[in-house]
Formats: structure tokens, sequence, C-alpha cells
């Protein structure tokens, strides 16, 4: 049943977004009330909570720091998508892979028609509609290439991994390089999203390529490791800038300052949140996993990740 599969993919969907997320969401709400209470006012609580947007709004409103926890951004596309992915299951059998190839034109013609009215541009992007920055935005041909590439390479194998990892490598330097050279920045604070899209695909695809070939060639290192490690890369994704953040408003970074020691201190630092947030997918983020699972009536066995 197409139905009760969709239900099911997005119960599990919410399930391990949701109860990774809000614990940390929480910790911001703290950090700000404690450190910036000034700050309180100007966040979107209902966005920060639900991400669920207001649909008439401008592309303003979805700013990261509109949100109490800043990265969480990224988070509001990827329930987006899930949302579409849930459709094409409960319609599947009357779906095809062609609905995806459809789709990916359709966004490469808005994409194409809104650089073309100057859309993504630091003059007019904050005023822009949701459609060029959400629902028809660039990013969404992220996830779909994702799509494209699961479906092709599931009973195919992978040819030239060096390759793929050489042009993930190049290209992410590239981007870094133009992003500085030539936008002064704008592609990290997320205008010109169609060329940060296009070049960060481009890498991406890259890279997933040489992963995925790792995993066929049955290429692991310490895997139980990579696993925990893994696992635990929510909670540093959500939490990493809480933590600097922290370790900065504490003045913790004057004393490694005073003594001409900041790089040993970014790299105790580093070390530090991924412990820490690994230890927490063991003994914490995992449980809140299995108990939201229950709440929401998710069937089969809880994911690792």
């Amino acid at each position: 049943n197409g139905f009760s599969s969709a239900s099911q993919f997005l119960r599990r969907r919410v399930a391990r977004t949701f109860s990774g997320y809000w614990p940390f969401l929480l910790l911001a709400v703290f950090l700000i009330y404690r450190y910036q209470p000034d700050l309180l006012a100007a966040k979107n609580w209902w966005l920060s909570t639900t991400f669920i947007p207001n649909p008439l709004a401008t592309t303003e409103v979805i700013l990261p720091e509109r949100f109490a926890l800043p990265v969480a951004w990224t988070l509001l596309y990827e329930v987006y998508f899930y949302l579409a992915f849930c459709l094409y299951i409960a319609f599947r059998q009357q779906a095809s892979l062609g609905i995806v190839v459809w789709a990916i034109v359709i966004l490469v013609v808005a994409t194409c028609y809104g650089s073309w009215n100057g859309v993504f541009s630091v003059e007019k992007f904050l005023d822009s509609s949701l459609v060029y920055s959400l629902y028809l935005s660039p990013y969404c041909l992220e996830f779909l290439a994702g799509c494209l590439i699961g479906e092709f390479f599931r009973k195919r194998k992978i040819r030239w991994p060096i390759l793929w990892l050489g042009i993930g490598l190049t290209v992410t330097v590239f981007t870094g390089w133009i992003n500085s050279k030539w936008f002064d920045g704008a592609l990290n604070m997320g205008y010109y999203m169609q060329i940060r899209v296009l070049l960060l695909t481009t890498a991406s695809v890259g890279f997933v390529l040489w992963a995925l070939w790792l995993d066929q060639e049955g290429k692991r290192i310490w895997p139980r490791l990579c696993i925990a490690l893994g696992g635990g890369t929510y909670a540093l994704y959500l939490s990493h800038t809480l933590w600097l953040k922290y370790l900065l408003l504490s003045g913790i970074n004057n004393w490694f300052q005073q003594h001409n020691l900041i790089v040993v201190g970014y790299w105790l630092a580093s070390v530090f949140i991924i412990l820490i947030s690994t230890l927490y997918y063991l003994w914490g983020e995992r449980r809140l996993h299995h108990g939201f699972r229950k709440l929401l009536g998710v069937v089969g066995k809880t994911s690792k990740s």
C-alpha cells in the first residue's frame, strides 16, 4: 500500500529529524537567554521549532539568523524534500523515475528564469518569493541528484574512483577561491545559490561516488568506530556552532590567545566537539530516537543513523 508506506516513511523521518534536533534547540535557547537575551525577539520561534514557514513570506524569513539554531536552516530544505518524497511514495504505482527527471527539468527552468531576473543577487534575494528560495530552489537539485545516483548505481559498479575523488577535491577548492575572488563571500551567505549549487553539487557527486566505491569494494577501516562517528555527525553538525560560541563567550579562548596557542585551541575544540557528539549519540540520541519512533508508531528496526 503506497499510502501506508508513505506514512511509515514520513514518521521515520520525523522521528529521526526532530529527536536529534529539539534537544539542541533547547540548548540554543538556553545559551541565547544566558548570553544574548536581546536576540530572543529576532528569532522566528515557530519556524525554528517546526520548519514550517509562512508560505506567503519572502526569503528574508528563512535566513540562518532567523533560526534559534542558525545551522538548522538546512533542515528546512530536508523536511521539505521528505514531504515531497512522501507524495512520490504514496503514488509510486502511478509514478516512475521519469517524474524525478521532469522535476529536475522544472527546477532547472525555474533556476534559469530566476537567474535571468536576478532573483538570487544580493540586491533582490531577500525580497524574493519562497518559490525561488524554497519550493523550486536550486538546493532541491542536490536531493534529486542523490536520488539519481542511488538508482543508477544500485546494481552498477562505480569506475574511476580516484577521478571522482579528484573532481570533488578540485571543485571544492575552486569554489572557495571564486567565492573569495569574485563573490566577496556571498556564496557562503546564501546569495547566488544557483552558482553555489552548480559547483558544490558537482563536488558532492564526486565525493559520494568515491564513498560508494569504497562501500562496493568492502574497504572499511574500524567499522564499529566509523559507525559511531558517523552516527554522531548529526549531533556534531547541530552543536558545533553552539560549542564554539560558548567557548568564545566564556572567555576560554582568551587564554589560548594570550599564550599564542589559538591554533592548538581550535584543534582541541574540534576533538572535544567530535568526542562529545559521538558520546551523546551513543548514550542519548539513540534512546531519544527509539522513544520518538515508539511514540509515532514506527514499524521496523531502529536506524543507526
